[in-house]
């Protein structure tokens, strides 16, 4: 399983630099809605919503190098511990090839934990699956912006 995923995700890599001649606009346009809805799922903590998205196989990593499952991320996404207030994916990019999408954009967001309002502004490239004719978040990986 594992392997499967590396290996998408090195393909992922790849295509980023890749021509996106086999990417066809209505694969674009759901992807996009597949990330819109995915932001808006974290906002409502959509946990119906997360099942729906999220592949089963998902590697979801934060900027601070820690790793999520899909359970893990789900069951963080829906806790009391943040409460998104705003999140916004800004100057993002959609690059589809066959059944593999790349998106790039930069996570801005305010939260609150534990009282204190924070501001989370970092890169993030997220790779989605066509999986039973749905897009699915196979892996994410965030950075920090210098």
């Amino acid at each position: 399983m594992w392997t499967r995923i590396l290996s998408s995700f090195a393909l992922a890599l790849g295509l980023l630099n890749a021509p996106a001649i086999a990417a066809q606009p209505a694969d674009e346009a759901a992807v996009t809605q597949a990330v819109d809805a995915f932001r808006k799922a974290v906002i409502s903590k959509d946990k119906a919503q997360f099942d729906a998205l999220i592949a089963d196989q998902l590697i979801y990593g934060h900027s601070d190098g820690r790793t999520d499952t899909k359970a893990s991320f789900i069951a963080d996404a829906i806790s009391p511990r943040a409460q998104w207030k705003r999140v916004d994916y800004n100057n993002q990019t959609v690059q589809v090839t066959g059944d593999i999408a790349i998106v790039r954009h930069i996570f801005n967001a305010d939260s609150e934990r534990q009282g204190k309002m924070q501001l989370t502004n970092v890169g993030a490239m997220t790779v989605w699956q066509k999986q039973g004719g749905q897009w699915k978040l196979l892996a994410r990986q965030a950075y920090p912006i210098k």
